[in-house]
């Protein structure tokens, strides 16, 4: 999701999609383009574990802290990065991992 300076949703962006593409394998710079594109102020990451499991990996955690690291460079707010599994989810801001 990216946001304008506003506490509104701007959009909603697919990135990604499919069984074969690793978090461990997206580069912060792919993450950017489309939030660059939408003037985006603030962004909330999203994604699934297919083996059911909600809990962040570390190279989940990895990556997630080289695009907080990235977004605060642009002066972009990196809320929250969500993984779901199942019919869970975490919230990495929740569990103080961001």
């Amino acid at each position: 999701m990216v946001a304008g300076g506003g506490d509104s949703a701007l959009d909603w962006v697919l990135e990604f999609c499919g069984k074969a593409r690793s978090l461990a394998l997206v580069h912060p710079r792919e993450v950017f383009v489309p939030v660059i594109e939408e003037s985006a102020a603030a962004i909330i990451l999203v994604h699934n574990h297919p083996s059911g499991s909600p809990e962040p990996s570390r190279q989940d955690i990895a990556i997630t802290r080289e695009i907080a690291a990235a977004a605060g460079k642009l002066g972009i707010v990196l809320h929250d990065h969500i993984v779901v599994g199942g019919s869970d989810y975490r919230s990495m801001r929740g569990m103080g991992l961001l």
